[in-house]
């Protein structure tokens, strides 16, 4: 990655993540960074089917400035105190860790460049790993996890040690390898001591 790919990504610390998301089809979600509301205009589809055409009428979601997803198979979260929540874990478990992680702040990152693998360390002891699921990593197109930042931009990592950076408005980017070898850090990895710590 060069300087400037990775001033994409550090764009995004110290903000809190104020909305996340999970899901066992479309995966973990969180929102960081100023609200706004994202409108998706209406389509005209080509199809006979009611159902579907309502698909495709208009489309308000609130998201933030800048956006994590990670992909439905790879997420684990690790939360503060220890627990461990992933994609197979019970709803119940999935929302609650997603509550406890509200409001925590991404201080850093770390990609191990052979395989993909990320860590996401937050500013009050939280961390999502991004793990590339068994038979992952053969296509270069696996993609693990992407950071949508302002002005259309987006970075993505993929399975088996590639990433790439675009334009979420032009066609996807080729993925490219990693030119480093062995894990890459970016941002602050110690968790920020709070007022009465010892």
């Amino acid at each position: 990655m060069t300087p400037s790919e990775f001033a994409l990504v550090r764009s995004v610390f110290g903000k809190p993540a104020w909305q996340i998301k999970w899901d066992h089809q479309v995966g973990l979600r969180l929102d960081f960074g100023a609200p706004y509301l994202h409108v998706r205009e209406p389509r005209e589809v080509d199809t006979p089917k009611k159902r579907v055409r309502a698909l495709f009428k208009r489309l308000v979601t609130l998201r933030g400035s800048h956006y994590l997803w990670i992909a439905p198979e790879a997420w684990r979260l690790v939360l503060s105190d220890g627990r461990v929540v992933r994609r197979f874990s019970s709803a119940r478990a999935s929302d609650r860790a997603c509550a406890q992680l509200r409001g925590e702040a991404l201080i850093g990152l770390s990609i191990d460049t052979a395989s993909g693998t990320t860590t996401f360390r937050f500013d009050l002891g939280g961390r999502i790993d991004a793990i590339p699921p068994r038979g992952w990593g053969h296509e270069p197109d696996d993609e693990l996890w992407s950071l949508w930042v302002p002005r259309n931009r987006f970075v993505a990592v993929y399975a088996g040690g590639y990433f790439g950076v675009g334009r979420t408005t032009g066609p996807d980017p080729t993925p490219r390898p990693f030119q480093a070898k062995g894990v890459v850090g970016i941002g602050r990895f110690a968790r920020r001591r709070t007022r009465g710590a010892a």
